[in-house]
């Protein structure tokens, strides 16, 4: 039980006990973010206001935080927001969290010189094309989802960091056509098959969106798409960077894409993340 006049020192220590007795293993960090988000300060400043008194609606807005948690809903989607890049980006369950894996494929952006036009599909939160239009060069980005519920968070993702040079397009990239073509095209798409789907840890499958997770396939459909229209939507000197599901689809998206010149990125853990694929 939680009495009223509960100490931000006290909140910590119950969160610690009440996380940590259900396995969750960044309970520490996750404690300090849910109680400086309810405050409205940063994490230093919690520490250094120890012995804070927390107002009953703030206790009960805890109390709430760590229930959700407990029943496994991820601490990104509690808060409404996610890092990327070391930017705040708002999510919701619409969208797929970032992940840090991802970061590589700006990297990789900022690398490509001369280029002015951007494609990105499956955008999600927007993190990847918001985030080209802060850190590159490239002044016309198109970025599309078929998910009219992400297209509205990343649109608001954009207006938050006052991001006004990328096009949101509603759009079937499986089934509709693209007229356009680009220097640069970017995606992390839906890479999971159907057997590793379904061995997915609960709160993944529980709370993330199914349509950013899976093809519903063998994981390797997107990529197929992607080396069947190269031509049409690549430029000359055009570069491709996809994201892809590790070591156990390298060899897939190897044989898709044997055809052209390709080279393989690695993530920060060394396993091969990022397939570029230059026309």
């Amino acid at each position: 039980m939680l009495n009223n006049n509960l100490s931000v020192s006290d909140a910590i220590d119950f969160g610690n006990r009440t996380l940590s007795d259900v396995n969750i293993d960044n309970y520490k960090n996750e404690v300090v973010w849910f109680l400086s988000d309810i405050i409205n300060c940063s994490n230093n400043e919690l520490k250094l206001n120890q012995s804070l008194l927390l107002s009953d609606k703030q206790l009960d807005l805890f109390k709430s935080y760590l229930c959700e948690r407990i029943d496994g809903k991820p601490f990104q989607y509690i808060l409404g927001y996610a890092d990327f890049y070391g930017r705040d980006f708002v999510v919701n369950q619409n969208t797929l969290i970032p992940r840090p894996e991802t970061e590589i494929i700006i990297s990789h952006l900022s690398k490509i010189k001369n280029k002015k036009s951007m494609l990105e599909i499956g955008t999600g939160t927007g993190c990847i094309s918001i985030t080209a239009a802060l850190e590159t060069k490239i002044d016309r980005i198109v970025s599309t989802d078929i998910s009219e519920g992400a297209l509205s968070i990343a649109i608001e993702n954009a207006k938050k960091y006052k991001i006004n040079k990328i096009n949101f397009i509603n759009h079937n990239f499986l089934k509709d056509s693209i007229k356009q073509k680009f220097d640069v095209i970017v995606s992390n798409p839906p890479y999971i098959n159907m057997h590793e789907f379904k061995h997915l840890d609960r709160h993944i499958i529980d709370y993330e969106p199914k349509l950013a997770l899976t093809d519903n396939n063998d994981g390797l459909t997107f990529y197929r798409k992607f080396e069947s229209i190269a031509n049409k939507i690549m430029h000359k000197k055009t570069t491709m960077l996809l994201e892809f599901g590790g070591i156990n689809q390298l060899s897939g998206v190897e044989k898709i894409f044997r055809n052209y010149n390709i080279k393989i990125h690695l993530d920060l853990q060394g396993d091969p993340r990022i397939i570029q694929i230059n026309l």
